[in-house]
C-alpha cells in the first residue's frame, strides 16, 4: 500500500493523538532474569557429528553420511554432502544457487511444500516435500517433519502454522531434532527422547531467550544447541535453563564467526525478509547521523497529533529526572533532524508504542 504525503500526516497525526493506553499491550508479569554470561560467551566444542557453519546452516554426519541443513552462502564451506534438508524458504535459510552448487546432479534434497514451490524445476525434480507431521527418510535414517510457526499475535506473519519444517532425524549418533524458525509450540515442547536439539531464539521471527528455555525444559532433551540466535544472548538462555532446574546440557558454539557487527547484520537480514531481497551491503549512522540525514533531505513534514516533550526521562547515573528542554507542538510542523530525532525518541510519559508509531511516521515522512 502506497500513502500519498497527505495521507501520511493524516496517519502520523492520529498515531501520535492515541493515548498510551491504547497502544499499550496488557502488561506481562515480569520474570526475575537470573545472572547471564557475557555477550561473547566461552564456547564449547560441537558434538563430532555437527558442523555449525553460520547463524541456522550446518552439516550433520550421521551413520557416516553428511547431510546439510538450511545451507546458504558459499557452497565451498560445506564440502561434499549426500543429502539436503531446508526448512521453509527465508533467504536465511534457502539459497537456490547454495542448493544448485550443493545438490550437483545426484544429491536428493528434502523440504516443505512452499519451498519446493520456488526451486527451479531441475532442483525440483529431485526434491521430496514433505507436509507438517510427515515420515520418512533421509539416506535411510527416519525422518519426521515437526511444524514449526509462531504463535505470539505480533509475529504470525512471519511463520505461519502449516507452512514451514522443523525435522527429527533418528540417528546411531541418538535422535537429533533441528527446530527450524518457531516458537515453543505444543509440538515443539511434545518432543521425546531427543538426544539433542538446536533451537533458534530471536525477534521477532522467533522466540524469547525465556520462551525458548521453558519449552526446552518440558521437552527435555538430553542436551541443547541455541542457534539462529542473533541480537539475543545465548547465555541467557543457558542461566533461565538452569534457574528453572533443569539438568539439560547446553553448548554454546560459535555461529557467528565472521560478523563484525551481529545486531547490524541480523537489521540487515530483517530487511531481507520482509523485501525478499538480497541486500549486498549496509551503512550504519548513529542518532547524530541520522540528524545529520533529515538535515541533507532538507528537512520533514509531519503532523502532530499531541505535544511531545524533548527533554525529560531519568538520569541513569543520578536516579533524577531530566528536564524537558521543549515541546513539540500539535500540528503540521517541518522539522530539521534535531525536532525529528526528538519527535522519533521522546521517551516521557510514552510507551514503547507511542515511540513506535511516531518512528513509523517518521520513516513514512522521510520516504515520502
Amino acid at each position: 500500500m502506497h500513502l500519498s504525503r497527505r495521507q501520511t500526516l493524516a496517519a502520523c497525526a492520529a498515531a501520535a493523538a492515541l493515548p498510551g493506553a491504547l497502544w499499550s499491550r496488557p502488561a506481562r508479569a515480569a520474570a526475575a532474569m537470573p545472572a547471564a554470561a557475557s555477550l561473547t560467551p566461552p564456547f564449547l566444542t560441537p558434538p563430532a557429528f555437527l558442523t555449525p557453519i553460520e547463524h541456522a546452516s550446518l552439516i550433520l554426519t550421521l551413520g557416516g553420511r553428511r547431510i546439510a541443513v538450511d545451507p546458504v552462502g558459499d557452497a565451498a564451506r560445506y564440502g561434499a554432502v549426500e543429502a539436503i534438508l531446508v526448512t521453509h524458504e527465508h533467504p536465511d535459510h534457502l539459497d537456490p544457487e547454495t542448493l544448485a552448487a550443493l545438490a550437483g546432479d545426484s544429491v536428493p534434497l528434502i523440504v516443505n511444500p512452499a519451498v519446493h514451490a520456488k526451486l527451479p524445476e531441475a532442483l525440483k525434480a529431485r526434491a521430496t516435500a514433505m507436509e507438517n507431521g510427515a515420515e520418512g527418510d533421509v539416506l535411510g535414517l527416519p525422518l519426521t517433519a515437526v511444524p514449526a510457526y509462531n504463535t505470539t499475535p505480533d509475529r504470525l506473519q512471519y511463520h505461519p502454522k502449516g507452512r514451514d519444517n522443523g525435522y527429527v532425524i533418528d540417528a546411531p549418533e541418538g535422535r537429533i531434532y533441528v527446530a527450524g524458525d518457531t516458537e515453543d509450540t505444543p509440538e515443539f515442547r511434545a518432543q521425546t527422547g531427543i538426544s539433542l536439539a538446536l533451537v533458534p531464539m530471536n525477534l521477532p521471527y522467533t522466540m524469547t531467550a525465556a520462551q525458548a528455555a521453558s519449552g526446552v525444559a518440558e521437552m527435555n532433551p538430553r542436551r541443547v544447541i541455541p542457534y539462529h540466535h542473533r541480537g539475543t544472548n545465548p547465555a541467557e538462555f543457558g542461566a533461565r535453563l538452569a534457574a528453572m532446574g533443569s539438568s539439560v546440557q547446553v553448548l554454546l558454539l560459535d555461529w557467528y564467526p565472521d560478523v563484525a557487527d551481529p545486531g547490524a547484520q541480523a537489521t540487515k537480514e530483517a530487511a531481507e525478509g520482509v523485501t525478499g531481497l538480497k541486500i549486498q551491503a549496509y551503512a550504519l549512522i548513529d542518532m547524530d547521523g541520522f540528524a545529520s540525514l533529515v538535515d541533507a533531505l532538507g528537512g520533514i513534514d509531519i503532523t502532530v497529533g499531541g505535544r511531545v516533550p524533548i527533554g525529560g526521562g531519568t538520569n541513569l547515573d543520578t536516579g533524577l529526572k531530566n528536564p524537558i528542554l521543549g515541546w513539540i507542538e500539535p500540528g503540521t510542523q517541518h522539522m530539521d533532524g534535531y525536532h525529528a530525532l526528538w519527535y522519533a525518541r521522546s521517551r516521557e510519559g510514552a510507551t514503547d508504542y507511542d515511540r513506535q508509531a511516531r518512528q513509523r511516521c517518521v520513516q513514512a515522512a522521510m520516504l515520502a
